[in-house]
């Protein structure tokens, strides 16, 4: 009576490995029924999974907040904006990067200093679809200063953009620029804090 017919199976001198794991190493002459044989790798495979969520869990929690992709808008809190505005060693901050959308064009906002009025850009980076999309950029992009309290905040929609295809991985084309007052004890500062927001529409493939 072969194994089949017994309803055992019978391993000679070999190896299973499941991924990199060895899960039975040399068997030799040993019979397992089919449920034993079922209920160890069952067993393995749930250990396995279990090892494998906790070190996934490990490494989400581990990534720091700039690398979770951003599409479609940007909020971006800008602190310690009095200390910022009279540091005359670093005239301008960048944000995160995010972008217009999935496989969209990639950008990030930059705050500059100036002695009487500040600069909000809003900058288009070298992206890795760019190939796909169409250049100038010309799509519709709304950005501002939050208000939380009675005023209004300062916002405003850049419907005619025109900024060129950027080759450099640090610098970056202007696609919208809004002059900014001096921010330091303005009703838009929260604490020491301004809130920038800035939507961006959903690109545009080339025919």
């Amino acid at each position: 009576m072969n194994c089949e017919e017994s309803g055992e199976l019978h391993f000679g001198s070999n190896e299973l490995v499941i991924g990199n794991t060895s899960f039975l190493s040399q068997v030799s002459s040993q019979k397992f029924t089919r449920q034993d044989f079922q209920y160890a790798i069952t067993t393995h495979v749930l250990s396995s999974c279990y090892h494998l969520r906790k070190q996934v869990r490990k490494l989400s929690t581990s990534c720091a907040p700039d690398e979770y992709p951003l599409y479609g808008s940007l909020c971006w809190k800008v602190s310690d904006i009095s200390c910022r505005e009279n540091d005359l060693e670093h005239p301008a901050i960048v944000s995160r990067s995010f972008w217009s959308a999935p496989n969209g064009y990639k950008m990030h906002l930059k705050l500059k200093f100036e002695s009487e009025a500040n600069e909000l850009q809003v900058m288009i980076l070298e992206g890795i679809n760019d190939d796909s999309l169409a250049f100038p950029f010309r799509e519709q992009i709304e950005v501002g200063i939050l208000s939380f309290g009675v005023s209004d905040g300062l916002y405003k929609e850049f419907s005619d953009c025109h900024a060129v295809r950027c080759f450099s991985e640090c610098e970056g084309s202007i696609a919208a620029s809004l002059s900014v007052p001096r921010l330091s004890g303005s009703h838009l500062v929260h604490g020491d804090d301004v809130y920038i927001k800035c939507v961006a529409q959903e690109k545009r493939i080339m025919n």
